[in-house]
């Protein structure tokens, strides 16, 4: 397993990680988790990249019964090689951006 945090801006308390695995008992396919911590409920739009391609991208917005958080859960194809994968979220309202990544 692979992770990486981000702290998402200088004074900020909205902090992200993306952590990168592969699936139990499937190594062909990658389990990729982004999530994001804020302290207020606006909304983010967010996106996953692999090997530099989108794989998806959408809109969340923090739960208020869970911190203020909010999680992408993908699976993804587990390339020959090392593969690259990129968590992207960005706050509609203020611009603040999160960009973790990973190289597993």
């Amino acid at each position: 397993m692979q992770k990486d945090r981000d702290s998402c801006g200088e004074g900020t308390a909205t902090r992200a990680k993306l952590r990168v695995s592969t699936v139990e008992g499937n190594n062909a396919r990658l389990l990729v988790v982004g999530t994001v911590w804020s302290n207020d409920s606006d909304t983010w739009e967010w996106k996953l990249k692999h090997n530099g391609d989108l794989s998806d991208e959408g809109r969340a917005r923090g739960n208020e019964n869970t911190d203020l958080s909010f999680r992408v859960s993908r699976t993804m194809f587990n390339g020959y090689g090392v593969d690259d994968v990129v968590f992207r979220a960005e706050n509609l309202r203020t611009g603040e951006v999160c960009r973790t990544f990973v190289d597993y």
